[in-house]
């Protein structure tokens, strides 16, 4: 019998080998179904059910089947099997500690899934999961909003909200927002019982417990935990019982020793990565018991399992920890150099900037939720008018045919007085929209030669560079020598570096996408951007109550500010700074643009791109000037009539 359930399963699952011991109890619970598929894809997902019942047992075949799996899904377009095997193989990769080949997995869910799909959302939030880990926590934000705003369009499929909204907590808490933190804390608990999700549950009711400790509120602190535990024992979540079991025994008046062997026990049980979420806690807890020498001894592993599996995230408070442990025994040397690691660590990005960037998402995240309800009140609106409209129909036209005739008459009479004067605009009208439609044309040209440049950038280079970084993981994970090798490290960095850049220069040539969150959000991010690609300091600051555009009017103003950036970086000397100022007047929207730079444009060139540039402002009823300062630099000064509506044409 064995013998013919492997013949079978070998023939389904062409070159995968499995060990024999786990045929009659794996295979055989799951060949049934995987006969009895009556198409690719359900044989596909039957068997990528088999290769998830397998892992545990046998890892590398279960790895073998999902790529497979991978593979067929793909020559079939297959979206479903796609994203399952890939997020199989990704979930692998991350509890196994390895980061890099599990972001390469996720990227490639974003890359080979065609957009919109309800894939995007594991796909972003394991992309932000990576990028936390490794010490990015506002690159972290960016994609676990792209998920959230993404959550809105698929309220009624079970999807991975209380995860998504307890590691938003964590990035808040980590840049030192508890009360942000706590709000989406409550939201995670909220999804977390609705979608029956434990393992999240138990992580939320946790987390709000050390909220309240950090508030000094041990006893709101002790229930959560408390709860925690009991979800977690029910559930059969090993690491969330640990953590629980630690952050009781550092609130209850137990005995000392009773303590310690508690601790012992839970460093006994931590297994593996997931030691990361245990240690550091530990640590603090023995420290206070006065086990420095053991507390020393716990945060040194952690640093060096954190730095083996590149998860920058939990080195803060082990560096922290040793240095107010040698401070208090008057080692201020290492004192001093700890600290020296924790501040740049935990400074490595801006916090001031981060909160910042996180703000305008938060917002941009809020905006779309509002849409939807206002678009379902305008719905509701829209059926309400349209009966009423239906009632009065008749009463309408009679009243509107009269006074239509009237109107016919005044008319008619006027046009005969103006026929001649209208003749002679017409012809003029005419000479001008011949020379409109050519810069129109020009300008068309030009916008769709950014969007292919940047459909290129982000699916055939992206593309590349992440099949690259995934490849390059996965031998990593065969070779063990390439993982601490520093040239392979280098190049793993190169490539991250080198699609982030990628990604940053296609979305700058696709304004569409920058311009969702409103114009001054996109300007925020395109100097943001446009800042660290090309090393110099740019201030982006907006003035007055800022107004509601025309979305063709915004994109226009949008492009052409852009430019005249572009121009000024290619065309300046020296320029190391440049302020940027929004100022809302209406009807009329200001800017200035100041560098220090002596900005020196082709002027002599028709076919220049300034001169298309100042041609187009100029069309559009814009005004530009110009000033040079050999010792202060170049101002540009421009303004838009926002009523003008030869800017929206455009």
């Amino acid at each position: 019998m064995k013998r013919i359930i492997q013949i079978i399963l070998y023939s389904l699952l062409p070159g995968i080998q499995t060990t024999s011991a786990h045929i009659d109890s794996i295979a055989g619970q799951h060949l049934p179904a995987i006969i009895a598929a009556k198409s690719d894809t359900a044989k596909i997902m039957a068997v990528l059910d088999y290769a998830t019942a397998l892992y545990p047992y046998d890892k590398d075949s279960a790895y073998a089947i999902a790529l497979s799996s991978y593979s067929q899904s793909k020559s079939i377009k297959f979206r479903n099997g796609i994203g399952q095997a890939l997020f199989k193989l990704a979930e692998w990769e991350y509890g196994a500690g390895r980061l890099f080949a599990s972001d390469s997995f996720f990227n490639l869910m974003l890359i080979e899934i065609p957009a919109p799909s309800h894939w995007h959302i594991p796909a972003y939030a394991g992309v932000g999961t990576c990028s936390f880990l490794q010490g990015f926590p506002e690159e972290a934000a960016e994609y676990y909003y792209a998920a959230i705003r993404l959550l809105y369009q698929y309220e009624n499929i079970k999807l991975y909200r209380a995860y998504i909204y307890n590691n938003m907590a964590g990035i808040w808490r980590h840049l030192g927002n508890s009360d942000n933190s706590l709000l989406y804390l409550r939201l995670g608990k909220e999804w977390a019982e609705k979608e029956k999700d434990m393992k999240q549950l138990g992580n939320s009711w946790n987390r709000i417990g050390n909220y309240y400790l950090a508030k000094n509120d041990s006893a709101r602190a002790l229930h959560c935990y408390h709860e925690a535990h009991r979800i977690s024992s029910t559930f059969g979540d090993t690491e969330m019982i640990l953590i629980t079991t630690c952050n009781i025994n550092l609130i209850q008046n137990k005995e000392p020793e009773l303590k310690k062997e508690a601790y012992r026990y839970v460093l006994e049980q931590a297994k593996d990565h997931n030691r990361l979420g245990i240690l550091a806690p530990v640590a603090n807890s023995l420290y206070l018991l006065g086990e420095k020498r053991w507390a020393e001894q716990i945060w040194n592993e952690s640093i060096t399992l954190a730095t083996k599996l590149n998860m920058r995230v939990f080195l803060t408070d082990s560096y922290n920890g040793l240095s107010n442990l040698h401070a208090e025994a008057g080692n201020f040397r290492m004192a001093y150099f700890f600290l020296d690691k924790y501040i740049s660590l935990r400074d490595s990005v801006s916090n001031q900037e981060a909160l910042k960037t996180m703000a305008i998402m938060e917002k941009r995240a809020q905006k779309v939720k509002q849409e939807h309800i206002l678009a379902a009140q305008e719905l509701s609106r829209i059926e309400i008018t349209n009966a009423i409209s239906e009632k009065n129909r008749i009463v309408y036209l009679l009243g509107a045919g009269g006074a239509s005739g009237m109107l016919l008459l005044f008319f008619f009479r006027k046009n005969i007085r103006r026929k001649k004067e209208l003749l002679e605009k017409t012809i003029l009208l005419k000479e001008k929209e011949s020379v409109l439609r050519k810069m129109y044309a020009a300008i068309e040209g030009k916008e769709n030669e950014r969007k292919r440049i940047a459909q290129e950038l982000h699916d055939g280079v992206g593309s590349l560079l992440s099949v690259a970084k995934m490849n390059a993981s996965i031998l990593a994970g065969k070779e063990q020598d390439l993982l601490h090798s520093v040239p392979f490290q280098e190049a793993i960095r190169i490539l991250d570096n080198t699609a982030r850049n990628v990604r940053t220069i296609s979305h700058n040539l696709m304004p569409d996408i920058l311009l969702k969150g409103g114009i001054e959000e996109a300007l925020q991010l395109f100097c943001k951007y446009t800042s660290k690609a090309n090393n110099i300091s740019i201030d982006f600051q907006s003035y007055g109550n800022s107004i509601e555009l025309n979305p063709k009017l915004e994109k226009n103003i949008f492009i052409m500010l852009q430019d005249i950036v572009m121009q000024l970086l290619h065309q300046s000397t020296h320029i190391e700074k440049m302020d940027i100022q929004l100022n809302w007047s209406s009807p009329s929207l200001f800017v200035t643009i100041e560098t220090n730079g002596l900005f020196s444009p082709d002027n002599n060139n028709d076919a220049s791109e300034w001169h298309i540039l100042q041609n187009r402002i100029s069309e559009t009823g814009g005004n530009m000037e110009v000033q040079h300062d050999e010792n202060a630099g170049s101002t540009i000064d421009l303004e838009f009539d926002l009523n003008n509506d030869k800017i929206i044409r455009v």
